[in-house]
C-alpha cells in the first residue's frame, strides 16, 4: 500500500474500518483455521464436530466461501454438492452427518484419499 492510501484509511471512521476487518480479514483469518485443519488432519483422527462451528462461520460469508474455493482445490466442488445441488446423503454425502459436518469430511476424503 502506498503511503497516500494508508493515511486515507487511517481518516475513516471506526466503525467502517471494523466493518471492512469483520467482512474481509477476519473472515479470511477463519479460512486460514480451516484450511490448516483440513491439511494436518491428514491420518483422519480429527472429529469434523471440532471445526463445524468454525465452518459455519466461513460458509455464512461470500467472501469466506470464495476463499476456501480459491485456496482448497476440492471445496469447491464438494461445496457445490452439499449447498448448491442439494446432494442427498444417500448420493454421496455422509447419511450420519449434518450437511456442515458431511462437507468437511468429503473434503478431507477428497484430500487424502
Amino acid at each position: 500500500m502506498t503511503d497516500k492510501l494508508l493515511e486515507h484509511i487511517k481518516l475513516l471512521p471506526q466503525d467502517i474500518k471494523r466493518k471492512i476487518y469483520h467482512d474481509h480479514f477476519h473472515i479470511q483469518h477463519e479460512c486460514n483455521k480451516l484450511l490448516k485443519w483440513w491439511n494436518d488432519n491428514y491420518q483422519l483422527k480429527c472429529s469434523a464436530d471440532e471445526v463445524e462451528d468454525l465452518t459455519n462461520e466461513i460458509l455464512s460469508h461470500k467472501y469466506g466461501v470464495e476463499y476456501l474455493k480459491k485456496y482448497n482445490p476440492h471445496f469447491e466442488y464438494v461445496y457445490k454438492q452439499h449447498f448448491i445441488d442439494n446432494l442427498h446423503p444417500k448420493k454421496g454425502g455422509f447419511v450420519l452427518m449434518n450437511k456442515t459436518q458431511s462437507l468437511i469430511t468429503c473434503v478431507l476424503m477428497y484430500m487424502w484419499h
